[in-house]
C-alpha cells in the first residue's frame, strides 16, 4: 500500500544554498521514482526529487536542494515523503540512511547512522505466523490471524509433507519438505529456494520429522533410508541426507502403534535431546550421534492414551511469569484432548489445559503446532480453528475465520504452522555522524549482482589434483577495486567459518581487472560459491557473487574426477577413447553404467547395471608421464579404450570410486555439470570388451 514516511534529522554541518540530500531506502520499498515531498520543516529552499543509483537491492532517492540562504548547523529538519509503496514483507526491521552532499552529489557533508524502521504486526505485535495452505506460503499477524496474504507460491513443487517443518529464527529461514525437495523460505526477502534431497547410496523414502538444532546451527530429523528410520543430518544447502552416526538407526517395532508419528517431535537443543512419540511410547534420541537414549511408555489415565497430536519443548519459560515447562504436548486421552507436561523419564503426564472433552468435542490436526516467541502461547490447529493456549493463564482462545473471507487464516488444509518474531536490522559498521542511537547487529549478506563485477574463465567442473586443486579466474569490471577481496564458500551466506579449505579470502591486486588463483582441497563432489567483499556501501562484509558472462551462475560444481570423450554421441561397436583426469591414483575404480531413467540419479552408481560390453576399470599404476603439473598442484590424466555393445541407444554415465573407498559417485563430463554427465550413445555394430591404459 502507499505510505508516507517522515525523516527527522539534525544538521551537524551547515547546508549550502545548493546541495543534495540522499535517502537510501532498504529493499522492498517500491515506486520510489514517483515519490513527492508532502511537507518539509527546517529548510527554507525547494527540493526536487530524482531516483539515484541502486546499491544492491537498496535504492537512493536524491533531493536536489536550492535556497537563498545557508541552513546553519544544529537545524532540526523534517521531510515527509509520500507516494511510496510500503515493504511487502520482511522478518527484519529495516535501516534507512540520510546523507547530505555539496552540489552534484559527490562531496559528502554529513551521513546519518542507521535509522531503524521497526517491524510490527497490524496490532503492534512483534510476532507473525507462517503456514503452507495447499500450494501457497501464507503469512499472518500472530495476534490477529483474521486475514493472511500469500508470500510465495509453491505450485508445481509437489505435495508438502504434513507436519514436517523447522524454523531457524536467527537465520531468517523456514524449512519444509515438498515433492522430494527441501524447501527453504527466506523470511527477510521473502523468497523460496529448494534443493533435491538425496542420500548417496541409500534409497530416500522421506521424512517423519525435522527440527532446527539452535545450539549446533544445523537441520536434523528422522528420515526413512533404505526402509529404516535413521536420525539424520540434512545439508540445507546441498540437500544431502546422512546418518548422524552408525548408531543412529531406530530399532524396528513391526507395527504402526509403536512407530513414530508423522510430524510429532520436539528438540531440546541445549540438552542435546530429540523427542518423538508413537501411539504408545515417547522416544528420546541424542542429537550428537542419533542414538536412541530411551523408550518410555506413557502412563495412561482413566480414559486411556492414544498418542500425542503434537509436541513442543519450552526450555526458557517466560521470565517473571512462569518457569520452563520442558516437554509439553497435545495428548489424546480417550474423549478428551489436553495440553500436558510430559516427564520424559517416567512417562507421567501432568494435565495443563483442557482443549476438548465429551461435551465440547473436536479433533486436533496432527503435527501442526508451534510455540510463540517468548514461549507465551502454544499454538495448534483444530478443524478450521487456530488455537492459542496461554501458558501463563492456561486460557484457550479460538480464532475462526468468517465464511465469506477467502483470505482468512485457519484451515484444515494446513501442512504446518510456525510462529516467529520480527528481528532487528542487519549490522551497519559505518555509523558516520548521527543524532540517533547507533545499532549493531550481526551482518548478513546483501546481493551485489547489480555491481559491474564479472568472474570469467572458470572451467567446470573444478577437479582436485594429486596435491591440491589449482584454478584461476579473471575478476573484471568497473566496480573491481584495489584491496577488494574474493573467497570461496560452502554456503551462499558467505559467513566466516564457511570458507572452503584453500578458498580463504584473496586480495584483489589491481583495479578493474585481476587474475586470482585458488588451491582447494575436497574429497567429494560439492557445490561452492564465490563471495566478494568491498568497503564502500558494503562495510567489508562478504556477499555471494554470481559468476560467468552475464552473472548467470550462482554456484560452481566440483568433481573428484572427470572424463572427456573424443566424440559425442559416443559410438558403440567401434573402439573409442575416454580420457579421465583428476586426483587419480593406483587402486581407483571407474565403471560405465546404463542410465535408462528408471533409477533416482542419487542411486545410479549403486544400483544401475554396467553398460553392456564394459567391465569396471581399475587403475593399476600411475606413471610420471600421466601427471600434468601446475604451479599449485598436479592433475593425473589417463586414457582408456572401450568397445561397447549397443543397448537401444540408452545413455551412459561414469562412476568413480577412490582407492579404499566404499561407494561410487557420479563423474562429470569435462566442461559440464555433474548432472550433465550423460553421454548419448549411437549404434554402429557389435562389440564386447574394455581395456585400461595404465603404466607398469
Amino acid at each position: 500500500e502507499n505510505v508516507s514516511i517522515s525523516f527527522n534529522f539534525t544538521l551537524k554541518n551547515p547546508l549550502p544554498t545548493e546541495a543534495e540530500i540522499h535517502i537510501t531506502f532498504p529493499a522492498g520499498y517500491r515506486e520510489i521514482e514517483y515519490a513527492t515531498v508532502h511537507r518539509q520543516y527546517g529548510l527554507s529552499g525547494t527540493l526536487d526529487l530524482q531516483l539515484g543509483d541502486s546499491l544492491g537491492a537498496a535504492k537512493v532517492l536524491r533531493m536536489i536542494y536550492n535556497a537563498d540562504a545557508i541552513t546553519p548547523a544544529g537545524t532540526h529538519v523534517q521531510i515527509i515523503i509520500s507516494g511510496i509503496k510500503n515493504r511487502f514483507f520482511s522478518s527484519r526491521s529495516q535501516n534507512f540512511h540520510v546523507e547530505t552532499f555539496l552540489k552534484a552529489g559527490l562531496d559528502r557533508i554529513d551521513k546519518s547512522g542507521p535509522l531503524v524502521v521497526p517491524g510490527s504486526g497490524s496490532t503492534g505485535s512483534q510476532t507473525y505466523g507462517v503456514v503452507v495452505d495447499r500450494d501457497s506460503v501464507q503469512i499472518f499477524d500472530a495476534t490477529n490471524p483474521g486475514r493472511a496474504f500469500e508470500a510465495a507460491s509453491i505450485a508445481g513443487e509437489g505435495s508438502v509433507t504434513q507436519g514436517v517443518s523447522a524454523l531457524d529464527v536467527g537465520g531468517d529461514n523456514l524449512y519444509f519438505v515438498a515433492g522430494g525437495k527441501l524447501m527453504r523460505f527466506n523470511l527477510e526477502s521473502p523468497e523460496i529456494t529448494h534443493v533435491l534431497l538425496y542420500a548417496s547410496a541409500q534409497v530416500m523414502g522421506g521424512f517423519v520429522s525435522i527440527e532446527w538444532d539452535e545450539r549446533e546451527q544445523r537441520l536434523i530429523g528422522l528420515a526413512l533410508l533404505d526402509g529404516e528410520m535413521i536420525m539424520s543430518l540434512i545439508d540445507q544447502n546441498m540437500g544431502n541426507v546422512s546418518a548422524l552416526s552408525s548408531q543412529a538407526t531406530l530399532p524396528g517395532c513391526g507395527s504402526c502403534e509403536c512407530s513414530p508419528s508423522q510430524g510429532v517431535s520436539a528438540i531440546d537443543s541445549e540438552g542435546g535431546l530429540f523427542y518423538m512419540s508413537s501411539q504408545l511410547t515417547l522416544l528420546t534420541v541424542r542429537t550428537d550421534d542419533g542414538r536412541l537414549e530411551r523408550t518410555t511408555p506413557i502412563v495412561q489415565g482413566d480414559g486411556g492414551f492414544t498418542g500425542f497430536a503434537s509436541l513442543e519443548f519450552d526450555g526458557l519459560g517466560l521470565p517473571g511469569d512462569h518457569e520452563p515447562l520442558g516437554l509439553i504436548g497435545m495428548a489424546m486421552l480417550g474423549d478428551q484432548v489436553e495440553l500436558v507436561q510430559v516427564d520424559a523419564m517416567t512417562g507421567a503426564l501432568t494435565r495443563f489445559a483442557q482443549i476438548f472433552d465429551e461435551e465440547f468435542s473436536g479433533n486436533i490436526v496432527g503435527g501442526v503446532s508451534s510455540l510463540t516467541p517468548g514461549n507465551r502461547h502454544y499454538v495448534a490447529l483444530a478443524h478450521s480453528k487456530l488455537l492459542y493456549i496461554d501458558l501463563s493463564t492456561r486460557v484457550v482462545s479460538y480464532f475462526t475465520p468468517s465464511a465469506d473471507d477467502v483470505n482468512s487464516v485457519g484451515g484444515s488444509s494446513w501442512s504446518f504452522v510456525e510462529i516467529s518474531r520480527f528481528l532487528p536490522p542487519v549490522a551497519v559498521d559505518d555509523t558516520g555522524d548521527t543524532s540517533t542511537d547507533s545499532i549493531t547487529y550481526r551482518d548478513a549478506p546483501l546481493n551485489v549482482d547489480d555491481l559491474d563485477i564479472s568472474i570469467l574463465g572458470l572451467e567446470t567442473p573444478v577437479r582436485p589434483g594429486d596435491v591440491n586443486n589449482y584454478f584461476s579466474v579473471r575478476v573484471e569490471g568497473m566496480d573491481v577495486a584495489l584491496n577488494n577481496s574474493i573467497a570461496i564458500s560452502t554456503s551462499s551466506e558467505c559467513l566466516e567459518g564457511d570458507w572452503v579449505l584453500g578458498g580463504e579470502p584473496v586480495t584483489i591486486k589491481s583495479s578493474q581487472s585481476d587474475v586470482v588463483s585458488f588451491s582447494l582441497t575436497f574429497d567429494e563432489p560439492s557445490q561452492f560459491f564465490f563471495c566478494y567483499s568491498r568497503d564502500d556501501n558494503f562495510n567489508n562484509a562478504f556477499r555471494r557473487l554470481n559468476w560467468g558472462a552475464g552473472q548467470t551462475n550462482d554456484y560452481f560444481e566440483t568433481t573428484v574426477a572427470s572424463f572427456s570423450v573424443s566424440n559425442v554421441p559416443l559410438p558403440v561397436g567401434t573402439p573409442v577413447s575416454i580420457q579421465f583426469a583428476g586426483a587419480l591414483k593406483a587402486g581407483d575404480v571407474v565403471k560405465l553404467i546404463l542410465d535408462d531413467d528408471t533409477i533416482n540419479p542419487a542411486d545410479l552408481c549403486s544400483f544401475a547395471p554396467l553398460y553392456p560390453g564394459s567391465q569396471p576399470i581399475t587403475l593399476v599404476a600411475i606413471d610420471s608421464l600421466q601427471i600434468r603439473e601446475y604451479e599449485l598442484g598436479a592433475v593425473t590424466e589417463i586414457s582408456a579404450d572401450v568397445l561397447l555393445t549397443p543397448s537401444n541407444g540408452e545413455p551412459l554415465r561414469m562412476c568413480y570410486r577412490p582407492a579404499g573407498g566404499s561407494a561410487f559417485t557420479l563423474m562429470s563430463s569435462h566442461g559440464s555439470s555433474i548432472q550433465g554427465s550423460v553421454v548419448s550413445m549411437q549404434g554402429v555394430g557389435q562389440g564386447g570388451s574394455s581395456q585400461c591404459s595404465t603404466a607398469d
